[in-house]
């Protein structure tokens, strides 16, 4: 994936003796977790659906975002989109642990 090789990258720059010469800034911005969700195994795999837990209900007086992204991608049309949107979710905490081991 290309998020580790970046990083390993980075991290070999870093420990090379020309990143000792002059003043310098790095910046590594890694590509997960962003559309499309996946990432390799392990982490795919690494959260069961089942375990994901429903949103949290909506704040009195707040605008909902997540509200309005669901309202706007029609994702409540879907069927099983409660099952859908769980599945999803378990696959973006594992690019986000893949991330996190990255780094």
């Amino acid at each position: 994936h290309r998020d580790y090789r970046n990083v390993r990258k980075a991290i070999d720059w870093l420990a090379s003796p020309e990143s000792h010469a002059a003043p310098w800034c790095i910046f590594l911005p890694v590509s997960l977790p962003h559309p499309p969700y996946s990432c390799p195994q392990p982490f795919h795999s690494m959260h069961n659906a089942s375990d994901i837990t429903p949103p949290r209900p909506r704040g009195s007086g707040k605008p909902d975002f997540h509200e309005l992204i669901r309202r706007y991608r029609r994702l409540d049309a879907l069927p099983e989109a409660e099952a859908a949107m769980r599945s999803l979710h378990a696959v973006y905490q594992g690019c986000v642990a893949y991330a996190d081991w990255c780094l």
